[in-house]
């Protein structure tokens, strides 16, 4: 249980409060009706608007040919559409596509965004965004949270870096918040992905062998 402007939240059970403290290392928040709401600030934002600068999108900036797509994947819808609009209010414009959206603008966002050069950041949810489209166009892909699952965010990497396209550089970024419970996912989704490498490349070398 946390109290948050006079507001008491509780988290029943230890998976909800173990999503409730992942919510917390991503932005600030407040009790809406009993329910949890990001807000700005947001120590991610923040890190993100940074980082798009770096990369030639700066806020009301002129967009050239050498100012890189970006996708950004987060797990919670919510932080979704506030870093959304907060991008649009800073002149930087942004898709969003989350369980919520239509299978129309879906397809129509996916395919503006990979033949054209007018929006140049995509944010998608994880399971939402995860299979079944194709954003190989972004040179960046940045993970603002982790499941528990690793590969989760590895069929995430994989709308943008596709086998098909080995000529194209993609870097991965994975955003996680010092001192709080991002760095035990970290560690154990690290874990569970090298342990899954271990027993791939196991059977890999069995039917070599064979």
């Amino acid at each position: 249980r946390v109290t948050i402007a006079g507001e008491t939240l509780n988290a029943t059970g230890v998976l909800a409060e173990m999503t409730r403290l992942k919510q917390f290392a991503s932005s600030d928040g407040e009790v809406v009706n009993g329910n949890y709401r990001p807000t700005l600030p947001s120590n991610k934002f923040n890190w993100l608007v940074q980082f798009l600068e770096e990369r030639g999108l700066e806020p009301n900036g002129e967009l050239s040919d050498d100012v890189r797509k970006v996708v950004v994947a987060s797990q919670f819808t919510q932080l979704i559409k506030m870093w959304q609009e907060a991008l649009n209010d800073k002149g930087i414009m942004a898709y969003a596509l989350t369980g919520e959206t239509k299978d129309r603008d879906r397809a129509n966002m996916v395919d503006a965004f990979q033949r054209h050069d007018n929006v140049r950041v995509f944010l998608i949810n994880t399971t939402a965004g995860g299979v079944s489209i194709t954003l190989d166009a972004a040179d960046d892909i940045i993970l603002m949270d982790e499941t528990w699952v690793p590969d989760d965010q590895i069929q995430v990497e994989d709308r943008v870096h596709r086998a098909s396209n080995v000529t194209h550089q993609v870097d991965v970024w994975y955003v996680r918040t010092k001192d709080s419970i991002e760095e035990s996912i970290a560690a154990a989704t690290e874990g569970k992905a090298e342990a899954n490498h271990i027993v791939l490349d196991a059977e890999r070398g069995l039917k070599f062998a064979r």
